[in-house]
């Protein structure tokens, strides 16, 4: 994408424009769904809802709270209902502030989480008056434990609790991770958004409990390797794991050091792919002297990603040991009545759908994390991922040298980097690890590339993704707009991919958000779009599938603001091109690739 953030930007005039699902949206019950799936238990308290808020100055702190904010929408979208109609907007030399008091009820717990599933991007957090802690992240789940600042129980055995929040972003003035926002919008860059933006809960607990599962699978073995990261256990714990098919046990065993293998039956496996994405159900527990401590309810899948050479010595990517060509949309995970926010869990749920009924079979998550239940619907839809690490700080031009990022910069792109792949790993979704884009934040590529694949050698890493290569990484990835589809020479190491290519606008105006519009290449007509998109794929993606091209990324998913080059418009309601008309296209680059990966071709 050939734009930067100090690109001159239109005024934008914007107006009011829904998604169906804010028509039926509870405001008692915002986000309902458990927040994590990798991780769930019975009993959890959800604080989504309405708050109070304030915004003051850097130093200030806000003498009452007046204005009322519904969690967890971002304070600039209209879900949020702090505007009123009107759009708001928290500058970097400002605070935002929320309050939540609620009421508490008398439980057997020793430890209570205060979960934050997302705030961009420095939190600080009182309960009762009493400093909590901080953390800086816009991307990544955080917690902490608050049952040391709760108030007492009273005489009806419940208890007043207060939470107040501070939140500073700098947005597009930083050097930290922010994706697409920048406080002056338009063209391929959106609106800001601060604080809180996913669900706030809390989680009951005892003293020894369940933090974290990982899990690693064996294709060929048909095994599965638990690993649980337990809190505060004590010598004589035992943590019991069922893997479980259907309600069947399929293995089950015992560890005390939080590790296991369990041995599948080979007849009861089979392996994920987006055509048969299955799920394997896990029941953990921590016993301790014939008593339960903990308990949690997990999930996990069998597949190995890998990039490898076919029959002609071509790299391809393989997906359980079979050469898969990867036609993925480019997702950026914006809705117009919730900015970073869907609407719900069934909006989030309909992006994944759509672009499956389209017959594409991956997604490239555009430089934003989504919340944990996205990646579980893309486990259980079955649609493999490309994740991109959220830029940040300045960029480079192509042939240029890489950014020097001082050192508060590069230890915020590290942390969060780490976070995000140390959150994420759980999922089977994800293939692919994208550090960089387009030059966007690109610095120490090599080094950045060689220490993700440390962090996750059993996923891909593209290296980077568009412009600025640096030889390193599974994959040379290319950008093409406004000219013929090209790759370069075979390479040794690494697979040939298209990383964003397309654009094709069409305008709708009933469906835009603001009255000026953009896009790499406008199309007449939803027949002329067609057109254009069916030109694109069979005359000059197919016959470069003998050339070695292993995957493509269509730009984009769906409309965004000013930028109208999505299949779907942006509230979701108007696919541009039919839906049998985009996959019949798909099937064709499917059918081709099989016969090249076979040794056979149509032409």
């Amino acid at each position: 994408m050939l734009l930067f953030a100090n690109t001159p930007l239109r005024a934008n005039a914007y107006r009011l424009l829904k998604t169906r699902w804010s028509n039926t949206l509870d405001h008692t019950n915002v986000h309902k769904e458990y927040p994590r799936p990798q991780l769930e238990r019975e009993h959890w308290i959800n604080l989504n809802g309405e708050w109070h808020y304030e915004v003051t100055s850097l130093t200030q702190k806000p003498d009452n709270f007046a204005n009322k904010v519904l969690v967890p929408f971002p304070i600039e979208s209209l879900l949020s209902g702090a505007g009123k109609g009107e759009k708001v907007r928290i500058s970097p030399k400002q605070k935002l502030w929320y309050r939540r008091r609620f009421r508490l009820e008398q439980q057997d717990f020793d430890t209570l989480l205060l979960h934050f599933g997302g705030v961009d991007w420095e939190t600080e957090v009182w309960v009762n008056s009493q400093y909590v802690g901080k953390h800086q992240g816009g991307h990544d789940a955080f917690y902490f434990d608050i049952a040391p600042f709760l108030n007492p129980t009273n005489d009806s055995g419940n208890s007043e609790q207060e939470i107040l929040i501070s939140v500073w972003d700098p947005s597009n003035k930083g050097p930290q991770p922010r994706g697409k926002q920048i406080n002056r919008p338009g063209n391929i860059y959106y609106t800001p958004v601060t604080g809180i933006w996913q669900t706030v809960w809390l989680e009951p607990l005892s003293s020894t409990y369940i933090k974290k599962v990982n899990i690693e699978s064996d294709i060929d073995a048909k095994t599965v390797t638990v690993s649980i990261d337990t809190e505060s256990p004590l010598s004589g714990d035992e943590i019991e794991i069922k893997a479980l098919k259907d309600n069947l046990v399929l293995a089950s065993g015992k560890t005390s050091d939080g590790l296991i293998k369990l041995a599948l039956p080979h007849d009861e496996v089979t392996l994920w792919s987006p055509d048969t994405p299955q799920l394997y159900q896990l029941h953990i527990s921590i016993n301790r002297n014939d008593k339960k401590i903990d308990s949690a309810t997990s999930y996990f899948a069998l597949r190995r990603i890998e990039k490898k050479k076919d029959s002609k010595c071509i790299n391809r990517l393989f997906l359980n040991g079979q050469a898969v060509f990867q036609m993925g949309l480019l997702d950026q995970g914006w809705w117009p009545d919730g900015l970073y926010t869907a609407p719900s869990d069934e909006a989030l749920k309909y992006d994944i759908e759509m672009t499956k009924a389209m017959g594409f079979n991956m997604i490239r998550k555009h430089v934003k994390v989504e919340p944990a239940r996205w990646y579980f619907h893309c486990d259980k839809i079955g649609i493999l991922v490309w994740q991109d690490m959220p830029t940040g700080d300045r960029s480079i031009l192509p042939r240029q040298k890489d950014i020097k990022r001082s050192g508060e910069s590069a230890a915020i792109f590290h942390r969060e980097l780490e976070a995000m792949i140390g959150q994420l790993a759980f999922f089977q979704c994800i293939v692919c690890w994208v550090p960089f884009n387009e030059g966007w934040g690109q610095f120490n590529t090599n080094e950045v590339l060689q220490k993700v694949k440390k962090l996750d050698p059993s996923r891909l890493v593209d290296g980077p993704s568009g412009w600025v290569d640096r030889g390193q990484g599974d994959m040379h990835d290319y950008h093409i707009y406004g000219r013929r589809l090209f790759v370069g020479e075979r390479e040794q190491n690494r697979a040939l991919v298209i990383g964003e290519l397309g654009g094709f606008g069409y305008r709708l105006k009933e469906h835009m958000a603001v009255t000026n519009s953009w896009s790499y290449n406008n199309s007449k007509s939803p027949e002329h779009l067609y057109q254009r998109y069916s030109a694109l794929f069979e005359d000059q993606l197919i016959p470069l599938l003998k050339e070695g091209l292993a995957a493509a990324v269509y730009t984009q998913t769906t409309d965004i603001e000013s930028e109208i080059n999505g299949l779907l418009t942006y509230d979701r309601e108007v696919c541009k091109v039919p839906v049998d008309k985009i996959n019949a296209v798909h099937q064709k680059v499917y059918a081709e690739f099989n016969l090249c990966t076979s040794g056979q071709t149509n032409g």
